[in-house]
């Protein structure tokens, strides 16, 4: 998905509410500062989740077993930590990075990367790549459809996991009151209008502090999605000149104004909440202040351990579209990319390959409690591990039938 138009969008929503009526939760690492160690060297943000450490050092282990029976050895060094790309920044500026990038998390820009020519255009290898070990190609096991589009034709990034946003909330809590979960925009106004009534200390929705950007991936986007036509949605996220009549159309300012009169609507955002930082508003919702919080499919990773014991997390698709209109979900990927100043270009592509393994997927989907990247993967399998709240999650968002990627 275009991160240009996303941003574009979400000062907007952030214009809209000012006109309306009113850290992370720990990981590892060690800076390669540029020098060769002999080892490929691994930069990847993570938002202090156990699960997702593990995760990784299971997959890196068996990455260095797989290549050491095959008879080519390879060693990684792995910079594990959430502030890994504010580590490596300087880095990427001298043209002495990492060999291999898991792009996510905050201060890394692939758009601005890719402009400057830091990333390996891996189309070519894309085209044969196959997955470790076996004859497959890599292109016909994951779903192309969520590969970034740069503008330019090539591929810099290869999906190896997708994911979605969505509404969480605590599924105890809302049996108890009895309310219904809306699946529409009428629905949710009046759910988070009963809520507030019934409690005035709580409300339908925390704002997510310091990143707006939830509120237009968990509920503006997908209402957009699911109205809008395909060509002009597809315009929208490309910002293209096409885009120009999309943002002038009738739909497109309907949706908005739903959020403009939803924000402006007594006790439907959390009082405070807009001016708090992100920890803060995610240990207000796990408080019970409100009965919504935008957010991904990481929440459950990033607050687990402070997620109180009868606290029931669940989740569903965005409610913020007509009566009329059909539930959509957006799904989006987690991808990796190769420094074009790499020492090891061949070894990260061996890495990648390895990396769609079902084995090796399943440790990203019990890490992340993501979808992986393969097309035909089994979230029943027991052995993964899931949670409760990443079954339901995952399974919430398989079952939509419109899928927008």
């Amino acid at each position: 998905m275009k991160k240009s138009i996303k941003k574009v969008l979400t000062l907007l929503l952030c214009a809209v509410i000012s006109m309306s009526a009113f850290t992370l939760f720990g990981c590892g690492g060690e800076d390669t500062g540029g020098v060769d160690t002999g080892k490929l060297s691994i930069q990847i943000y993570c938002n202090g989740s156990s699960e997702i450490q593990l995760a990784w050092a299971s997959i890196i282990d068996a990455f260095e077993d797989a290549t050491e029976d095959a008879g080519k050895p390879i060693k990684v060094q792995a910079i594990i930590s959430p502030s890994a790309n504010t580590q490596q920044s300087e880095n990427w500026k001298s043209d002495t990075p990492p060999d291999l990038v898991f792009v996510d998390g905050n201060g890394l820009s692939d758009a601005n990367l890719v402009k400057n020519g830091k990333f390996l255009d891996i189309t070519e290898w894309y085209d044969t790549a196959t997955v470790y070990g076996e004859n497959t190609l890599i292109k016909d096991v994951i779903n192309t459809s969520v590969i970034e589009n740069f503008g330019d034709g090539k591929i810099y990034e290869i999906p190896v996991m997708n994911c979605s946003s969505g509404l969480y909330y605590d599924g105890e809590y809302v049996r108890e009151k009895g309310y219904t979960l809306p699946k529409n925009y009428e629905e949710l106004n009046a759910v988070c209008k009963k809520a507030n009534s019934d409690n005035t200390s709580i409300y339908g929705l925390t704002y997510p502090g310091k990143y707006p950007s939830y509120c237009l991936d968990a509920l503006i986007l997908p209402a957009m999605a699911s109205e809008l036509s395909e060509n002009e949605f597809n315009d929208l996220l490309k910002g293209n000149e096409a885009s120009v009549a999309v943002i002038r159309s009738a739909k497109f300012k309907e949706i908005l104004q739903r959020w403009r009169d939803f924000c402006g609507i007594k006790g439907n955002l959390m009082a405070g909440s807009i001016t708090q930082d992100h920890t803060n508003t995610q240990t207000a919702f796990l408080n019970n202040r409100s009965l919504f919080m935008c957010n991904g499919m990481w929440l459950e990773g990033e607050v687990k351990k402070s997620i109180p014991a009868e606290f029931e997390m669940r989740f569903i698709n965005s409610p913020f579209i007509a009566a009329d209109a059909k539930e959509t979900v957006l799904i989006g990927a987690k991808n990796m990319a190769i420094a074009s100043h790499g020492k090891h270009q061949d070894w990260a592509k061996e890495f990648i390959s390895f990396l769609f393994r079902k084995d090796v997927q399943a440790k990203l989907v019990k890490g992340y409690g993501f979808l992986s990247a393969l097309k035909n993967f089994d979230y029943t399998d027991s052995t993964l591990g899931l949670s409760e709240t990443g079954k339901n999650v995952i399974s919430t968002i398989i079952s939509c039938e419109n899928k927008v990627y």
